[in-house]
């Protein structure tokens, strides 16, 4: 009778065992689980910060192209009517003007669409490699 409760007594033993190591376990999962939460909701942060940011460069583009189609039209009204010399050359130097500053304001829209691309791009590796982890 001894070796049986011998036996049982290991039995009890093993299954504290078992229990300590599925509460380490356990504890170690919700750890993960909170990192992950945690990950998940700076990344959608960040979602919405570049969707805000995105409505906002479409609404910046808008009142350029807007003020493009405005001084496009007023310029084409004022071509019927005679200007002195002096009103041309500063007329000339504001469109030159104009379009440079246009010009830059297409490259730093173009940059800033590559740089949301990369962005983009990143976070989705960052989403597949979190999973991968995860399983």
């Amino acid at each position: 009778m001894s070796s049986q409760s011998s036996g049982s007594g290991r039995r009890r033993i093993n299954m504290q065992q078992y229990s300590a190591e599925d509460e380490a376990l356990n504890i170690i999962s919700k750890e993960a689980e909170d990192r992950l939460a945690a990950k998940r909701a700076a990344r959608s942060e960040a979602r919405e910060i570049r969707l805000k940011e995105i409505e906002k460069q479409l609404n910046e583009s808008d009142r350029v192209n807007e003020h493009t189609n405005e001084h496009a039209a007023s310029k084409g009204s004022q071509s019927g009517s005679r200007h002195d010399s002096v009103e041309s050359s500063d007329t000339d130097i504001k469109d030159t003007d104009f379009k440079k500053r246009s010009h830059k304001l297409a490259e730093l829209r173009e940059l800033e669409m590559k740089y949301r691309v990369a962005m983009m791009s990143s976070a989705q590796l960052d989403n597949e490699k979190q999973s991968l982890v995860y399983q």
